[in-house]
């Protein structure tokens, strides 16, 4: 802390729906920061009720039979601990962070969406391009820049530091 004043601390967010918009979220990740660094991060998948449109599969590869292997509750479920999350930050970050909070909104827990407009909203697509990204090469020999998801530099993270 400095001056004897609040820690200030960040949630990187990121999410993955069944579609663009009425979406179920199937996936979040999560890495809250402070002034220190990276002091937690999350990434969880969730099991579905709805279908998956053909977009979103082509976008993150998910298909509802996939989810249920691997999740074990709906994002509804999560709702009690992302609030918990989200009350103890300052502000909420992401990609195309717009796009992540109306998802969210869409699950209309009064609770939390109170909260969330409370908070400072900040789109980093720019700044996270320039970190998180990788080169692939293409068919054609060409050099790619892509960005890597929140839930690799997640998976990263927990590979790196346990």
């Amino acid at each position: 802390m400095s001056g004897g004043g609040k820690m200030s601390s960040t949630l990187y967010l990121d999410t993955e729906t069944t579609d663009l918009r009425d979406a179920e979220i199937i996936q979040i990740s999560l890495i809250k920061t402070n002034e220190y660094g990276i002091c937690e991060y999350f990434d969880e998948f969730f099991k579905i009720k709805s279908y998956m449109s053909m977009g979103s599969l082509a976008v993150h590869g998910y298909s509802k039979r996939k989810l249920e292997g691997v999740s074990k509750r709906y994002f509804a479920d999560f709702l009690p601990e992302l609030t918990e999350i989200i009350q103890s930050v300052d502000s909420i970050a992401g990609f195309n962070i717009d796009f992540d909070i109306d998802r969210i909104r869409e699950y209309r827990n009064v609770e939390l969406n109170k909260l969330i407009a409370s908070k400072e909203i900040i789109c980093i697509q720019k700044e996270y391009l320039d970190i998180y990204h990788k080169e692939i090469v293409t068919e054609r020999g060409l050099n790619k820049h892509c960005w890597l998801s929140l839930s690799e530099v997640v998976s990263d993270l927990n590979n790196k530091y346990g």
